[in-house]
C-alpha cells in the first residue's frame, strides 16, 4: 500500500499558529520603522522650509514672510487696499522651495481634513505689537530675524497640531492660537492633541535645525524675541490674545 506524505490537520494548525505569532511580532516593528521613515521625511520637509525662510529673509532685509488671515492656496497677490487679502506665507515661499507644494504636507498627517500641515512661528512679532498698544488686526506682523536673541530655541515652525484651521488655509501661524500642542504624553496631558509621529512632533527652530519632541521643554523652546517664554506667557496681557 502506497503512503502519501502530507500534513495532518494538527500539524497544519501548528504551522498557522507559528506564522501568526511571527506576524504579531514583526508587524509592530515594521509599522514603527515605517513611521520612522515618515518622521524623517517630515523633518526633511521642514529643513527645506527652513532654508527657504532664511533665503526669503535675506531678500527682504531680515524679515520673514508675513502671515495674514486665512488665505487659500489660490490667492497669489496682495491687495494694498484690503488688509485681509494677502498671500499666505507658504505661497510667498513657493519660489524658494522649488515650486513644490508637497513640502508643506507632513506624510504622517491625514489628508483630510488638512491640506497643509506646518505652521509659521509668529508669536514674538504679534506679542510685541500688542504690548505696544496695537489692536489684533494691526498686530499681525512679520517676525524679524535679527531680533531673535536665542535662534537655537526660538520656535520658527513645525508640525501644526491645531485642527482649528480651514482645510485650504495655507497660512497657518501662531499669532492668536497655539499651533504646537505638546504635553506630557506619559501623564496623558490634555494639551497634547494628536501624536502624529510616534507620540511626538517635529519642531523647526530659527537656526534652521529640526528636532522631534514629545513634550514641551522650557529650557529648549521659546516664543519670545529676547527671553524664554512659552506661547501663552509670550503675551502676558490677561484677557487678550
Amino acid at each position: 500500500m502506497k503512503r502519501t506524505n502530507a500534513f495532518t490537520l494538527i500539524e497544519l494548525l501548528v504551522v498557522v499558529a507559528i506564522i501568526g505569532i511571527i506576524m504579531a511580532i514583526l508587524l509592530p516593528a515594521l509599522s514603527k520603522a515605517k513611521e520612522y521613515g515618515r518622521k524623517v521625511s517630515c523633518g526633511s520637509n521642514l529643513k527645506q522650509i527652513a532654508i527657504a525662510l532664511q533665503n526669503y529673509a535675506m531678500d527682504h532685509n531680515g524679515i520673514y514672510p508675513l502671515a495674514a488671515m486665512a488665505p487659500s492656496w489660490d490667492l497669489t497677490y496682495d491687495d494694498p487696499n484690503d488688509l485681509y487679502t494677502r498671500m499666505g506665507w507658504m505661497r510667498r515661499l513657493f519660489p524658494y522651495v522649488g515650486q513644490q507644494s508637497k513640502v508643506y504636507r507632513c506624510p504622517s498627517f491625514p489628508r483630510d481634513p488638512d491640506s497643509f500641515n506646518y505652521f509659521l512661528g509668529t508669536r514674538a512679532g504679534y506679542a510685541r505689537k500688542r504690548m505696544e498698544g496695537f489692536d489684533v488686526d494691526h498686530s499681525r506682523v512679520s517676525v524679524r530675524r535679527d531680533w531673535i536673541e536665542y535662534p537655537t530655541a526660538y520656535v520658527l515652525g513645525g508640525d501644526c497640531n491645531n485642527s482649528g484651521f480651514d482645510r485650504l488655509d495655507c497660512d497657518r501661524d501662531d499669532y492668536t492660537q497655539p499651533c504646537l500642542a505638546l504635553g506630557d504624553t506619559y501623564k496623558n496631558d490634555s494639551t497634547f492633541w494628536e501624536p502624529w509621529h510616534d507620540k511626538g512632533m517635529n519642531i523647526l527652530f530659527a537656526d534652521t535645525h529640526v528636532r522631534w519632541f514629545d513634550r514641551e521643554l522650557p529650557n529648549l523652546m521659546t516664543y519670545s524675541y529676547n527671553d524664554y517664554k512659552n506661547w501663552a506667557d509670550a503675551l502676558p496681557i490677561p484677557g487678550n490674545i
